[in-house]
Parts: structure tokens; sequence; C-alpha cells
């Protein structure tokens, strides 16, 4: 590269060259003081003549050079008149009167350059216009034309929306967007029936056998007469068969024979850290959480159930451990359910903890987990109440 150094570009004066992954960049004092480093090319071909700093004196005069807008007011584009120009947020906008009568904030530049020929608000009949006369252009030439397996028959506006009455290959009429239809979005009439018939015809016109699909290998296919469903034998990498329906197999739902599955959940297990670890057919961590107090202070393990029937209803503790150990225990009022649950709690919960402490972190306080949320009052009363009347409005609906 030649030398630029000691030489000026508009405000920018390079001060030394240096090359980064085969591109060369000037080091390079601004007029304000300022140094930067720019790619030589922005420097060389005036791309960037300041250093760009907000600071940068040179930088805001160029800046607001750009940004000061042309005078258009009293002048009209398209539909639009333009009435004021006001700034804000650092860009231009334009009050313009539309010929439907409504006026709007637009910006300037899309005014003078066309982008918005009208105020764009849905009943105003030159937007409308202009819209019938945009799809007359695009589409009057589809009719007559088939896409895939439909036939347009005719087209029309419904709702400033193109709209194309189409004939299905199986003798079915039904309208579509204009533009699903020719873009391949839509390529039968969506009934069933269609869709399994043209299916069907591609898995059995089309040799799948030898080709792979993720981690299985297909061996053969055949057609189901009565359930009319394709198959495929396939043989999986780890040298399992199986044979599976050919949709689920192309759209990717079945990618082994169920290997993938059992790898990914053992890799979850490795990845686990020790809290979740079972013992005992149980979670110690879980039977941990299930020690204290809820937010609102009532124990967890008693619920209140209410009576389908009526409003009555009986607070239960519930010792849901193992299989064979879960139990239910029926008391009227709730502290009597709360001392139930907790004689369960030292009879089973806090054993299995003791026996199988190790597997959880040695900073683990257990008596924490036991008075968690222990110093709210749980009003037991005002609970139960709530909970009949929330029966009641329901009989009465349903009456």
């Amino acid at each position: 590269m030649a030398d630029y150094i000691n030489k000026k570009f508009n405000h920018l004066t390079v001060l030394s060259q240096i090359k980064k992954k085969g591109i060369w960049y000037f080091v390079c004092r601004c007029d304000c003081g300022c140094e930067k480093t720019i790619q030589a090319p922005a420097v060389k071909f005036g791309h960037t003549k300041t250093c760009g700093l907000k600071g940068c004196i040179y930088f805001k005069k160029s800046y607001e050079g750009r940004k000061q807008p042309i005078d258009c007011v009293g002048q009209k584009f398209n539909h639009l008149m333009v009435l004021s120009q006001q700034k804000k947020n650092d860009k231009w906008y334009a009050l313009c009167r539309c010929d439907c009568g409504r006026e709007k904030k637009i910006l300037a530049g899309e005014v003078r350059r066309g982008k918005q020929k009208t105020c764009g608000e849905f009943s105003c009949e030159y937007r409308k216009k202009l819209l019938a006369q945009y799809y007359a252009k695009k589409i009057k030439d589809c009719v007559g034309k088939k896409y895939n397996a439909l036939e347009v028959i005719s087209h029309y506006m419904k709702a400033a929306q193109e709209f194309f009455l189409c004939r299905c290959d199986c003798g079915q009429e039904r309208e579509f967007y204009a533009w699903d239809v020719r873009g391949g979005y839509r390529k039968t009439c969506g009934k069933q029936a269609c869709v399994s018939k043209i299916r069907d015809y591609l898995y059995m016109n089309t040799d799948f056998s030898g080709r792979k699909f993720n981690r299985l290998t297909i061996v053969s296919q055949y057609r189901d007469s009565k359930k009319k469903i394709t198959y495929f034998h396939c043989v999986c990498d780890c040298g399992t068969k199986i044979t599976a329906n050919a949709c689920t197999i192309l759209h990717d739902q079945s990618k082994s024979c169920g290997c993938l599955q059992k790898e990914a959940a053992c890799e979850t297990v490795k990845k686990s850290p020790p809290i979740v670890t079972l013992a005992e057919n149980s979670s110690v961590f879980i039977v941990l959480t299930k020690l204290g107090y809820r937010k609102d202070g009532r124990k967890i393990g008693v619920l209140y159930i209410k009576d389908k029937r009526g409003s009555k209803g009986y607070w239960a503790a519930i010792c849901k451990f193992q299989k064979g150990k879960e139990k239910h225990y029926r008391y009227n009022t709730y502290p009597e359910a709360e001392k139930k649950r907790h004689e369960l709690q030292e009879q089973i919960f806090i054993p299995f903890i003791q026996r199988n402490k190790h597997l959880l972190p040695e900073d683990t306080d257990i008596n924490y987990f036991l008075n968690r949320n222990s110093e709210i009052k749980f009003d037991w009363k005002q609970h139960e109440e709530s909970k009949k009347g929330a029966v009641s409005t329901k009989n009465k609906r349903s009456k």
C-alpha cells in the first residue's frame, strides 16, 4: 500500500498505517484534536470525514447540514398537500392534508420520495384506488393459470384484499388469499381427503429405500390399504429394526428407534445436581421442601377439601411418600390436621432425610426448612369460608 502518512483527507490527518486481518487501517487525528483508527478506504474515498464523536464540532456541523430539510410547504406530492414541517427526535415530519380531507403527520422524506401517497387510513378512497391499481397489475393475468393443484377461476377484492376463487384437482372450489396461492403457501384445497391423496401419491411414487433420515435408514416401504397409511421398514444405527409411519419419519417426528431419547435422558441425569438424586424411590431435596409452611402460613401437606354436593368440607393431612406409604387423614378443624401432619413428619420425613443427608450439600440447614414461614399466622376459618363461598356461587350458576 502507498504511503499516506501526514496526508489530510477532509478533516482527518493520517498519523500511521496498520494492517489487521488483511484490511488496512489509518490512525487519524481529527481537526478537533481526537485520534481514531478508521478503515483506509473509508478515509480515502471520503465516506468518513471526521472522527464522528459527539463532541466533535466538525461532525456536528456536517450532521446538521445533512439534516436540514427541503422546504416543501405548499407543495403537493401525489394526494398529499404539505401544510407545515416539524422536527421531532432528530427527524423531520410533514403535516399533510390528503385529498380525502384528513390531516396526518408523516415523515417528510417518505412524502417527497413518493413512498407515502395518501393518508393511509383504511377508509380513504384514494388509498383503495391505489391498491386496486396495484393488485390489478399483479393479478390480472392470473385467471386461468394453475398453481400446484389449484386452478384460478376468478379474482375479486374483499375487505381491501385480493382473493382467488380456485378449483382443486379433487374437484373442490374454495377461496384463498391471492398471495398465498401465488407464493405456494396454498397448494391444495385443504380438505383431508385431498391432502392425503397427494401425500400418498408422493410416498408411493417415490422410492425412499436406502435413504437415511436422522438415525433411521429405510429398507422398504408398503401401503396399508385399510388404514390408508404408508409405512417404512427401517434400521436404526444401533441395529434395531422398526416399522414407522412414513409421515413421522419424513417430518422428523421419529428420529430413532428410541435410543436417542434414552441417551438424552442419561445425559440429563449425569448433569443433574446431587440434590435431585433419588434415594429409596424418593428425591431427598423434594422431601426436604415439604417440611415447612406456605407463604400464607398454612402447613404444607394440609388441605381443605370441598364437598361437591354441598357447602361442607373437611381438612386433610396428606402424606405422599413412596407408593406404599401414601396416607390421607380427615379432620373437622385445621389445628387437628396440622398436629397430625407434624406427627407424620417426625415419623417418616425427618428420619428419611437424616438417613440420606450425605446427598444434600454440606451447608444445608434442616431447621430452616422446618421453620420456614412459621411466624405467619394462618386464618384457617376465613380460608374455609372462602372455599365454601366459591362452591355456593358455582352451584347458583349451575342452577
